[in-house]
């Protein structure tokens, strides 16, 4: 019997992989309308009576990044329903970001930010009893720094939680304990 062989798009290989590994229809419901999500559609997913709107949030992040789709998830306050669209920043996350370790320079860079938190939560500290992370992001900012992240509060909070100059007072709060 001779064998047939056809070309196939990895696109289409990936997509039937998760359709056929969704354990729900709800999942596979939410993989075929990532599938055909296009640039300024935007849709909504309404939860049905007694369902969890939290939980269907939750499952729809979970399918855009196994489909490696960058959205922009807001509940709607009004109603029981998640409304979502891509974000605007990009269509897809790279593989790079989703899958590989940092590069040597993004390590130097990351250790030059922690770097710059440290520094000037200390010169913060020494000059009041108690700092914030915003208080920190502000003062970089002011010396020409800026965090280019997403939440730069909680990665400034990240850096100070694991400096012994500082104890832990409030959420996003610390208080300078000495050098």
């Amino acid at each position: 019997m001779p064998l047939r062989l056809e070309e196939v798009d990895p696109d289409e290989l990936r997509k039937a992989g998760l359709l056929n590994r969704a354990r729900t229809p709800e999942a596979r419901a939410i993989y075929q309308i990532l599938f055909e999500l296009e640039p300024g559609d935007a849709k909504a997913i309404i939860a049905e009576d007694g369902e969890d709107i939290v939980k269907l949030r939750g499952q729809l992040q979970n399918c855009a990044k196994r489909t490696e789709q960058d959205l922009r998830i807001v509940p709607d306050p009004e109603s029981p329903r998640v409304v979502f669209t891509l974000n605007p920043t990009g269509l897809t996350k790279s593989k790079r970001q989703l899958n590989s370790a940092p590069s040597a320079q993004d390590s130097v860079e990351s250790q030059q930010r922690r770097d710059w938190i440290r520094e000037s939560a200390l010169e913060l500290g020494r000059a009041q009893p108690v700092i914030s992370a915003q208080e920190v992001v502000d003062h970089l900012s002011g010396r020409g720094i800026a965090l280019d992240m997403s939440r730069p509060g909680t990665a400034v909070s990240a850096v100070i939680r694991n400096m012994k100059e500082f104890e832990r007072v409030a959420q996003s709060q610390f208080r300078h304990i000495g050098d």
